[in-house]
């Protein structure tokens, strides 16, 4: 199962980009009173910020859940991390917490697309109760 980046953080660091893009030439004219077209510090974190939100948007998995392991993938860059498990009974989902033997794994459901978040929260509870019930 695959869970793609996206959701709140997405939309929320497109909004900041756009907006701290915009910000710096438009204070820059009226700070010099005349229209300016200035880049600075402010700029730069908009643009990272803009591609950010970008490349959630894009589609790029962002937790990969396989038979014996939860893989976490970074936004940019070959980057995994891997939280192995022996059997479902070791995973849990308790709210928007997923813990694996008791350790948490460093997901949040503000950085997933909310239909993937949705059928993780199926999956899981379908893989969980399966486990238990054995």
């Amino acid at each position: 199962m695959k869970i793609r980046y996206g959701g709140r953080a997405a939309v929320i660091s497109l909004g900041l980009g756009i907006v701290a893009i915009a910000w710096t030439p438009v204070m820059a004219s009226i700070a010099l009173r005349a229209p300016t077209l200035i880049f600075g510090p402010i700029t730069l974190l908009g643009a990272v910020a803009l591609l950010g939100g970008l490349l959630m948007k894009s589609g790029r998995p962002y937790v990969t859940i396989d038979s014996d392991a939860v893989v976490i993938h970074a936004l940019v860059g070959p980057l995994k991390r891997r939280f192995p498990f022996g059997s479902w009974s070791e995973v849990r989902l308790a709210g928007n917490t997923l813990t694996i033997a008791g350790t948490r794994v460093p997901m949040h459901r503000t950085q997933a697309n909310p239909d993937d978040w949705h059928d993780f929260e199926r999956y899981v509870a379908a893989r969980t109760f399966g486990d238990e019930a054995a």
